[in-house]
């Protein structure tokens, strides 16, 4: 439970941004929860899903940015959780080095083409 408020605090944080998209004067901004793809890969290997706080971060990940993307109500599309995650496994095994957040940012213009922009019973 404490993980799922967490991930829902991430995805609040997350939205109250700016126009700029939260980023300072020099275009960077700091990532919060930073899961390195060999963490990722261990906790996927040695806990059940809903454990892993990986788990609640790419959530709280997904919400935001549906909560911030104009004419998007779930990125994922036809996809769920549970596929983004078999993605990042394959991304974090061909990028052992690289970091779970770089590994959403490589996903979301695969699925921005594919994502539903309208909801039936849409949460507001």
């Amino acid at each position: 439970m404490r993980n799922l408020i967490h991930a829902l605090a991430v995805a609040l944080l997350l939205s109250v941004s700016t126009q700029t998209a939260g980023r300072d004067r020099e275009q960077h901004y700091r990532v919060e929860g930073v899961f390195s793809c060999d963490r990722y890969a261990a906790d996927r290997k040695n806990t059940k899903l809903a454990d892993s706080p990986e788990y609640y971060w790419v959530a709280g990940y997904i919400t935001a940015y549906n909560m911030r993307a104009p004419n998007t109500y779930s990125i994922l599309g036809k996809g769920d959780l549970k596929t983004t995650l078999v993605w990042l496994d394959k991304y974090c095994k061909a990028n052992p080095k690289s970091y779970l957040h770089q590994g959403m940012m490589a996903l979301l213009p695969e699925l921005y083409p594919k994502r539903y922009q309208v909801g039936k019973g849409a949460a507001k």
